[in-house]
């Protein structure tokens, strides 16, 4: 027995389990041990060289299709990622910018305070 016949008739008890109709049991039965299945591979001239070209030469084809729109969608992807990015790291400047100003006012402020005289125990009433 070929391994698809023994493969198929393990299909078959799993089916078996489903609890599908006996019509449809016997029919995938039939099927399934049919002598069309049950070909072993040295029963099967090989392909030859000229269709093994073809089938090598559209993998390849639609492979290097695949990868090239691959490549593409993942450029487009990491280009706009950088364009964020570059707008999170200069809002990110502008912040700290707008920090050093204030910490620079805050320091300001208190040296003009401490030059009016204000005590800082005073200082949280203001």
């Amino acid at each position: 027995m070929c391994i698809v016949c023994v493969y198929l008739e393990k299909l078959e008890k799993s089916v078996l389990k489903w609890g599908l109709n006996r019509t449809y049991r016997s029919l995938l039965v039939t099927l399934w041990t049919s002598s069309i299945l049950c070909i072993g591979y040295f029963q099967v001239d090989p392909i030859g060289p000229k269709r093994m070209l073809a089938f090598l030469n559209h993998f390849i084809v639609h492979t290097s299709g695949f990868l090239n729109r691959f490549s593409v969608i993942c450029e487009e992807k990491l280009e706009d990622l950088s364009v964020r990015l570059q707008r999170l790291e200069t809002t990110v400047c502008l912040l700290e910018a707008k920090v050093g100003v204030v910490v620079v006012a805050a320091a300001l402020l208190i040296l003009i305070l401490q030059r009016k005289g204000w005590e800082p125990a005073s200082w949280s009433t203001i």
